[in-house]
Formats: structure tokens, sequence, C-alpha cells
């Protein structure tokens, strides 16, 4: 619009080009105003519009004299319409020139004027390309955020099907493992059984048939063949040989199935099987419990006491301890065991192996009751195991 009003008051040689353009019908209008004097004594631009408005609204058809709005005198003005198609304006030219405008000066400014509708169209194409551009490139960066959001969430759901695939299988191959084993396991338990049955029971009921077979010849004899005390001797090495019976046949039951967890309860037998377990190894063993009794079924209270002895077994196996602590604590409906030694430590390696079937095998027993089994060691510090088990209401 300046470079509108120079142009015009240049070519023509007029004292005023007034321009007034209107982007849009909603918006506000733009007022430019140049004059032949000094820049800086020429007055405002909406001084001079309000001058010219009622010429501005009528826009008369042909040049048309006025009061100067500039000073004294008379103004011959006449006015073009300035409209590129979405812009619309007015341009207003005067001049104190009495012949002015001349067919030339109209024809001039009529030129200049539709030129610069065209810059003006041309100028609203380039604005609007440009913002079409700009919209263009957030939807794109939009866009590119979007898919580079749901390519990540697509890599992560790869990664955790990748790795849910991986710890199946994992999960699958111990099963398999587990399953071997405790085939394995129940067949040696079997043999084991059987040797002992066989080495022990056999051999004190074949000595106790062979001492009955002696007093029965001494029966047979008669009294006089057999001395008194020979044959209280005889009762009283075979009273032994019944006691030692029947305390294999009580260890090999307890064995299979401590009846101190049916008699006492799962409390006492966790407490009589550390003080065995001391016994046994030298291996101090404490046990607290904050509870005098569990209200468990059998297979809960089964499973915990088999994790809780296959604990002991490891750190009498493995871990060269010299003390171990346990214990069974109850907060709401969570029972937790924890044994904790003095130990070696046990490795990740060792935590995380196919071949530590024990500890598959604990942490099975604990997963099919809803519970689980974690194990934690450091070197030269120790492990400990902590079992956490629900309590159904």
């Amino acid at each position: 619009m300046e470079s509108l009003s120079d142009a015009i008051l240049s070519i023509v040689r007029a004292d005023l080009v007034y321009v007034r353009l209107k982007l849009s019908d909603e918006g506000e209008a733009h007022e430019v105003a140049r004059t032949s004097g000094p820049r800086d004594k020429t007055p405002p631009a909406g001084a001079i519009g309000a001058a010219l408005a009622p010429w501005l609204v009528s826009s008369p058809a042909s040049p048309i004299t006025i009061a100067d709005p500039l000073g004294a005198g008379s103004l011959r003005i006449f006015i073009l319409p300035l409209d590129d198609g979405n812009a619309r304006g007015e341009v207003c030219i005067g001049s104190r020139r009495a012949e002015f405008p001349t067919e030339m000066d109209q024809l001039i400014c009529r030129v200049v004027c539709n030129e610069a509708a065209v810059a003006i169209r041309a100028a609203r194409l380039v604005e609007e390309l440009r913002r079409l551009r700009d919209d263009l490139e957030i939807q794109v960066q939009e866009r590119t955020a979007k898919l580079i959001q749901v390519n990540h969430t697509l890599r992560a759901e790869v990664e955790e099907r990748k790795r849910a695939e991986r710890e199946l299988k994992d999960s699958l191959d111990q099963v398999r493992v587990l399953s071997s084993h405790l085939q394995s396991a129940r067949e040696e338990e079997r043999a084991r059984i059987a040797r002992e049955i066989h080495d022990e029971l056999g051999q004190s009921l074949t000595a106790l048939k062979m001492d009955l077979a002696w007093l029965r010849r001494g029966v047979k004899r008669g009294s006089a063949a057999v001395s008194s005390d020979r044959l209280l001797e005889k009762i009283d090495s075979m009273n032994e040989i019944v006691d030692t019976t029947i305390g294999t046949v009580q260890r090999i039951a307890t064995e299979l199935r401590p009846a101190v967890l049916d008699t006492l309860g799962l409390v006492s037998a966790l407490e009589w099987h550390a003080r065995d377990f001391q016994k046994r190894t030298g291996i101090r063993c404490e046990f607290i419990s904050n509870v005098d009794s569990v209200d468990l079924d059998q297979g809960r209270m089964m499973a915990v006491f088999r994790i809780f002895q296959e604990s002991l077994t490891n750190v009498w196996r493995h871990a060269k301890a010299t003390r171990v602590r346990a214990r069974l604590n109850r907060r709401g409906r969570i029972l937790t065991l924890t044994i904790q030694d003095d130990g070696v430590g046990i490795g990740e390696a060792d935590i995380t192996g196919t071949e530590s079937l024990g500890l598959m095998g604990m942490r099975e027993r604990a997963l099919l009751l809803g519970g689980d089994v974690r194990i934690v060691g450091a070197p030269k510090r120790g492990t400990k195991v902590t079992l956490r088990l629900p309590i159904p209401p």
C-alpha cells in the first residue's frame, strides 16, 4: 500500500494519495496516506480518511472538486476501486492543479491500481501458500511424531512378545526338566525306600526270625536244654531288634510325611525340623514365628514344610554356613517364610539355571498355590530364600 501511494504520487504529480484496503468483510481496514509535502508534516491517515469519508462511500464515477482537507483552497480528486477478488478498497488521488486529472493521469492511475490489485492478490496467494505450507509441515510433523510413537510402541510390543516367547520357552524347558527330574526322583525314592526296607527292616526281621527259631528249638528240647539266663539274653536281643525296627519304620514314615505336621501343625513341624537339622548337621538353626498356629489346608502345609526342608538341605549341601535363621510371619492373608544363612552365597547362574532342580521344585510348589519363591545371594554374605503364600479366606 505504501509503494502504491508513492508510485502514484510521483508519476502523476499528485498532492494527495489516500489508500484504504479491507482484507476481509470482518477484518479491519488498513489506511495509508501520502502527500507531496514532507512526510513528517502529513496528517494521520485516519484524519484524511475521515475528511474523505463522504466521497469514499459514494465513490463518484467522475473527478470532482472538494475542499482541500490539507489546508485552504480546493482539491481535484477522483476515486478508483481496488479489488483483487478478496480484498476490497479504494484509492483516492487528489491534486491542486485545475486540469487534474487528465485522461493520461486517469489511465496511468488505473493501470497502477490494476497492477497493485494483481500484486496484492499475488501476495495474498503467497501468504496463503505459506500458511498452507506451514500447516502442512505441522501436520507432517504431528503425523511423523505419531508414526514414531506407533513405531516405538510396535517395537516395544514386538520385544515384549519375543521376551514372553523366550520366557515361555524357558519355562517349558524347565517344566520338562523338572518333570523328568521328578520322575527320576520318584523312582530313586522308591529304590531308596526299597533298599532301606530290604537292608534294615529285612535284616531285622530275619534276625528276629532266627531268634524265634532258636527259641522254638529250645522249647522243643525242654527247659533243661536252655538256661534261663541264655533265654533272657535272647529275649533282650530280640527287644533291641524290635526297637531298632520300630525306629527305622518311624524314620522312613517321617521322611515320607512328618507325623508332627498332622498332629501339632505347621509351626511346630517347622520348629521340630529346625531342631532336628541342627542336631544332625551341627549347623546352628534358629526358628522364630509371630504366630502360634496357622490354619492351612494339607496341600499348603506340606508345600511350606517341603520348601523349608529343601532350603535347609541346600544350606547343608552347598552353603558352607555356620548359622541359619528362619522366620515365619503372617500379615493379613499373606504367609511369609524366610530362610537366611551366613554361607558363601548362591550365584545368579545357579538361581536361574535349569540344573537347579531343587530350586525349580520350590518355585513350582509355590506357583501352584498362587505364591512365589524369591532367592537372593551375595558372595560371602549368604543366601536368602523368601516364600510368600496367600492364605485362602
